[in-house]
Parts: structure tokens; C-alpha cells; sequence
């Protein structure tokens, strides 16, 4: 059905998009360090967590990458286990999944417990298809997990697309298309049983956003952060 509605609203649909790509305010990615640790080692071994992801992971939308998700999550995951936690992310502004493969691949990875990834706003908006994207996810993770060898791996569910600087019908459309690919997602994580699955719906919230209307501002952040956390806690 919604290939029926792009076909028909596409004229309409391209010049938005054209347009709102050429208006949106470009955040800066947060400053800041891509590793850290909280809590002394001594004789408990730390909890090892990588974050691999897009715009979000990298902690657009705040200034500091301790306002973002990661490290927040990572605190938040310490003070819940009580063990030292050791995090490092590796993410880049508008990776689609398949770019988050080619990344990874030429990074150097060390063992982790705890594999989180954040992935598809940008497959969403580059229009990747449904097949494509669950396949791509898939191997995704499949070298991930290969390389890193993690107790746990946490799929990021996709947030709502009511982007506030995204006119309509591009908006609906944007959306819909992204309850697609949050579909596929979902589908991937229930015939896995390593996997756990951290949802977004709640993230509707226009006053949570950064300055850009589209990625999420501190108060969102902490609260995906908490979520995080309380998955981790049970893989961990």
C-alpha cells in the first residue's frame, strides 16, 4: 500500500525532500573522547561495551559525548551491576547499515561483552529496500558478533519520524516508511535469540529534540540511555 502512495504523492515527495535537505540545520557530532571507563578495575573485570552506529551514536544533537547516549548508558549500566564498565563507539553521521559494514570492517575491534548498535534512520531516508535492509542488518551483526565475540548484542528499534523540520506529506510518508523497516527489525531480533530489542515509539516527544528537529536533545538522550542500561544489565 505505501508503494501505491509514493508512486502517486513522488512529484510532491522528491521536492520536499530536496528541499528539506537543503534547509535543515547540520549538527556537528559531539565532542569529546570515543572511549571511556567508569569505575576502577581493581580485581572485578570490566564490562566491555561497543556502540556501533549513525549521527546518534556519535551523539548529535548535544555538545559533549558524556550528554550523549553511549556514555550514558554506560554510567547508567555501572551504577545498575555495580562492575567497572569500559565503552568505545565507533559511529559516523548518515551511515546507512551497509556503510556501518565497511566501517567496522576497517576499524581494530577488541573482545567486548556487550555489542550495541543504533542503525537505519539513514536506510529510511536513502529508501533502502525492506529485504535489503533486514539482510544487511543480518550481516551486520553476524561479523560483529564474529569479531568481537559478545555475551549480549542490543538492536536498536528506529524512533517515529514526526521530524518537526519535515513538512507533510513527506512526514506521514518518512514515517511510514520507517514502521517498515522497524518491522523488519523486530522480525530479525525474534528469530535470534542472542539479540534483545530496544524500542523508540516512545521518542514522539518535538520539545526533546535538538535545535535541528530531527535528532534527539539531552533529555531524550538520557532517557534512551536509561533503556540501554536496563537491557544491558540483563546480558551483562
Amino acid at each position: 500500500m505505501i508503494g501505491l502512495y509514493r508512486a502517486a504523492l513522488s512529484p510532491i515527495l522528491v521536492h520536499q525532500a530536496s528541499k528539506t535537505r537543503s534547509t535543515m540545520l547540520h549538527l556537528p557530532e559531539a565532542r569529546g573522547p570515543r572511549t571511556g571507563r567508569f569505575g576502577e578495575s581493581g580485581d572485578v573485570v570490566a564490562v566491555r561495551a561497543l556502540y556501533v552506529g549513525d549521527s546518534t551514536i556519535a551523539g548529535v544533537g548535544v555538545e559533549r559525548q558524556c550528554e550523549g547516549m553511549v556514555a550514558q548508558s554506560a554510567s547508567f549500566l555501572h551504577e545498575t551491576i555495580r562492575r567497572p564498565v569500559a565503552w568505545e563507539l565507533i559511529a559516523r553521521t548518515g551511515l546507512t547499515t551497509r556503510d556501518a559494514l565497511d566501517l567496522v570492517s576497517r576499524a581494530s575491534l577488541e573482545p567486548a561483552d556487550l555489542l550495541v548498535v543504533s542503525l537505519g534512520v539513514n536506510d529510511v531516508t536513502s529508501q533502502r529496500a525492506p529485504d535489503a535492509f533486514h539482510a544487511d542488518y543480518a550481516e551486520l551483526i553476524e561479523y560483529l558478533v564474529h569479531r568481537v565475540s559478545p555475551r549480549g548484542v542490543i538492536v536498536n528499534g528506529l524512533p517515529p519520524f514526526y521530524i518537526s523540520a519535515t513538512p507533510q506529506p513527506l512526514r506521514w510518508y518518512i514515517n511510514a516508511y520507517g514502521k517498515r523497516l522497524d518491522a523488519r527489525l523486530r522480525a530479525l531480533v525474534a528469530g535470534d535469540e542472542r539479540l534483545r530489542y530496544v524500542s523508540l515509539e516512545w521518542a514522539t516527544e518535538p520539545d526533546d529534540l535538538a535545535s535541528d528537529g530531527f535528532h534527539p536533545g539531552p533529555a531524550m538522550y538520557q532517557q534512551w540511555a536509561r533503556l540501554v542500561a536496563r537491557c544491558a544489565a540483563s546480558v551483562s
